[in-house]
């Protein structure tokens, strides 16, 4: 079976000694400011995530970047452990925003008809609702999810807009679809020593 190919690109990672090969320095209490170009083709939103992890271990620890200008994204991480890190980022394109800019500007352009937007919407929010494993998010976001798909079209803009950093992205960020989440492969991994 053939890979599909991630919908978003992941460029020009930022520390990086000879392409990786060689650990990035930093002393003690020096946060590690990680930057890379990310962007995908179309009109939907994309989000990322900047992780990190002490070499040897499974987990990763993960913070979400933030859209600097053009294509560049910043994350920021703090290495409290001695030893060598290694970081990546994460990209995909983010559901539930490209649906609250896409809803608000067909309200705002003066279209009428968007039955079939607000359906979708409430899919989203009730998909993220299944997925959650905290009873009260869960709770949460079936509430969202039916005030979405039965409210007229100024409410749900309303809700759309009061979304974009309120309560309902918060949960959606949480329990949301990632959807062509892309990983810069680990060619762009990046290797921290942190130094005493």
């Amino acid at each position: 079976m053939s890979r599909a190919f991630p919908s978003a690109v992941i460029e020009n990672l930022q520390p990086l000694i000879d392409g990786g090969r060689y650990p990035v320095k930093r002393i003690a209490g020096e946060d590690l400011v990680v930057e890379a170009d990310i962007f995908k083709d179309g009109h939907d939103v994309v989000a990322a995530v900047l992780k990190w992890r002490a070499v040897g271990k499974r987990s990763w620890r993960e913070t979400a970047m933030v859209f600097v200008d053009n294509d560049r994204w910043r994350g920021v991480c703090a290495l409290y452990d001695q030893g060598t890190h290694e970081y990546t980022v994460e990209a995909w394109t983010d559901m539930f925003r490209s649906w609250q800019r896409e809803f608000t500007a067909k309200f705002e352009g003066g279209i009428t008809s968007l039955r079939s937007e607000a359906l979708e919407g409430a899919a989203l929010v009730k998909a993220a609702a299944g997925r959650a494993r905290d009873r009260s998010d869960a709770t949460r976001l079936l509430e969202f999810s039916e005030q979405i798909a039965s409210r007229a079209n100024s409410q749900i803009n309303a809700i759309a807009k009061s979304g974009i950093d309120g309560d309902l992205s918060g949960s959606i960020e949480r329990h949301g679809i990632h959807s062509g989440r892309a990983c810069d492969g680990g060619s762009s991994r990046g290797l921290v020593r942190r130094v005493v």
